[in-house]
């Protein structure tokens, strides 16, 4: 949808930078992130903490993001395929940059611009973040609007900091298992899978969105090798992750 720089440029209604020291789960960062998303006419976000290994796969350093598993994953794919060039970029940066995806990538069809035009997403802005322990990442939006004025990249980069600071801590505070390295979220939504429960199902157990729970199944699967969900079920429970 498109917005006005009108629009765009006006109050965050129903965000304010105190609800931040509120969030306890990242359940509830992702509907904070939600909101503020929207109220900026964008379609998605996304939260990536870079790992200490520079090469380290992209889907394991996102925290939370709205995008389906597909894009992401198709997204990943685009970025190995142009040699990590934009991770690289996206480590490197110092201050916020944006781009607008009506100009063609500079690489066809292969392109991770061109993954994100086709899940509507032409226009975009990375914020750069870093939390007080030293952690480092970037807070990424995208949608189909106008380019950002000054005014309004700086609001949101304030938010982007403190939502990364609150983030980075709420993962530090969740427990980890065995050398798999599982979150709490992970192996509840993990084990709710194995119980037979559906993605809508296990976001409504979890208050969670289906987004988040599919990022979540999504990222046990990578970490513990599997080849699918089901796979990742069986060999958690044989390897006692979950009961």
């Amino acid at each position: 949808m498109m917005m006005s720089a009108t629009c765009a440029a006006t109050p965050l209604r129903g965000v304010l930078l105190d609800d931040l020291d509120g969030l306890r789960t990242l359940g509830e960062a992702h509907d904070f992130l939600c909101l503020l998303a929207r109220n900026h006419g964008f379609l998605h976000h996304a939260v990536l903490r870079f790992d200490p290994e520079p090469q380290g796969r992209p889907t394991r350093q996102i925290a939370l993001t709205s995008f389906p598993r597909e894009i992401v994953m198709a997204y990943e794919r685009a970025i190995l395929a142009s040699g990590s060039r934009s991770m690289a970029a996206a480590r490197a940066a110092a201050r916020p940059f944006a781009w607008d995806g009506h100009i063609p990538p500079p690489r066809g069809l292969d392109h991770p611009r061109a993954v994100l035009a086709g899940a509507g997403v032409r226009m975009g802005v990375t914020l750069p973040v870093a939390g007080r322990g030293g952690d480092r990442g970037v807070v990424m939006f995208g949608g189909d609007r106008p380019l950002l004025p000054l005014a309004e990249t700086a609001l949101l980069s304030l938010f982007a900091h403190g939502l990364f600071d609150r983030i980075v801590t709420i993962q530090n505070e969740e427990r980890h298992t065995g050398d798999f390295r599982l979150t709490l979220r992970e192996r509840q939504c993990l084990m709710w899978t194995s119980a037979g429960k559906t993605a809508a199902e296990i976001a409504g157990i979890l208050e969670l969105s289906e987004q988040m729970v599919e990022h979540h199944v999504g990222c046990c699967v990578d970490k513990l090798g599997a080849a699918n969900r089901t796979q990742a079920v069986a060999k958690a429970i044989r390897l006692r992750v979950i009961d």
